[in-house]
């Protein structure tokens, strides 16, 4: 598994994109992971900043080996 990557989608939302076992997943939100950190709920001004702690916290949560629900 690669780190995960934040992206920016058209609509000015950011995202984070990762591959695990030659899946795309595209989260927008930590939900999947069991936390609530949502970084589209942000000013635009903090919302790359959120989005980088969101991709940590992805990476972490994988690496330790759980499972995206």
């Amino acid at each position: 598994m690669n780190y995960p990557k934040v992206c920016l989608d058209n609509r000015g939302n950011y995202f984070i994109t990762l591959y695990l076992n030659h899946k795309r997943f595209r989260l927008y939100s930590g939900d999947k992971i069991g936390i609530d950190l949502k970084p589209n709920s942000f000013p635009f001004s903090q919302r790359k900043a959120k989005a980088k702690i969101l991709a940590a916290e992805i990476y972490k949560y994988i690496y330790n080996g759980n499972k995206l629900i």
